[in-house]
């Protein structure tokens, strides 16, 4: 499925399919697009306007950004269901002979990293697109800022609905390699970053009068 082709009521019925795939992965990633479609908005609404001529350049600078993550959540949207697709393929490999259960590990342990840095890679860019959210709920259309409000909401759902992803495939190796552990660490520290900055965004929402 090439999400970024697909019309929405396509994409809703994909996800609610008896399929594993696409599933929260994807999902995460599609928060994050239409997050990133939200921030476009804001940036849109506020350049050429008199009053916000002195952030002319910072909202120009965010919709160019949004804009760029809004392509690469889509495509990441496709890689999710694909990485959880050679996931399922390596667990039904053969493991009769010593041989093959050696060569099914190996290939599980292959599918399951990817899987795994999909979604972190899905958090990275939901965590720029809140960056961008955060600007323009500051420096944007007053008149808009509960859309950039919306904005942070959707890419921290989907920062930390892709993090759920990437401690799922984590914890289903046993033992846990070392690229597992660093990629835990990395997730973790991405998260605390985000926390701090959803916070920055929702206060400018709690100021609303």
């Amino acid at each position: 499925m090439h999400f970024a082709a697909e019309k929405y009521n396509g994409i809703l019925d994909a996800l609610a399919s008896g399929d594993p795939t696409p599933g929260g992965g994807t999902a995460a990633a599609l928060a994050g697009a239409m997050a990133a479609s939200l921030v476009e908005m804001v940036a849109s609404l506020t350049v050429n306007r008199k009053k916000y001529v002195a952030v002319q350049a910072e909202m120009e600078a965010a919709k160019e950004a949004a804009h760029d993550q809004r392509s690469s959540l889509l495509a990441l949207a496709d890689e999710d269901a694909l990485a959880y697709q050679a996931v399922m393929a390596a667990h039904k490999l053969p493991k009769l002979a010593a041989d093959e259960v050696a060569a099914r590990q190996l290939a599980i342990e292959k599918a399951v990293r990817l899987a795994a840095e999909v979604p972190l890679r899905t958090a990275s860019a939901a965590f720029r697109v809140l960056e961008q959210a955060n600007i323009v709920a500051e420096k944007g259309n007053h008149n808009a800022l509960t859309d950039a409000g919306v904005a942070g909401l959707m890419a921290f759902a989907a920062l930390r609905g892709a993090l759920y992803n990437v401690r799922i495939n984590l914890t289903s190796l046993d033992p846990q390699p070392a690229w597992a552990e660093e990629m835990a660490a990395e997730a973790a520290a991405l998260l605390a970053r985000a926390t701090v900055l959803e916070a920055q965004v929702s206060a400018k929402l709690a100021a609303l009068r």
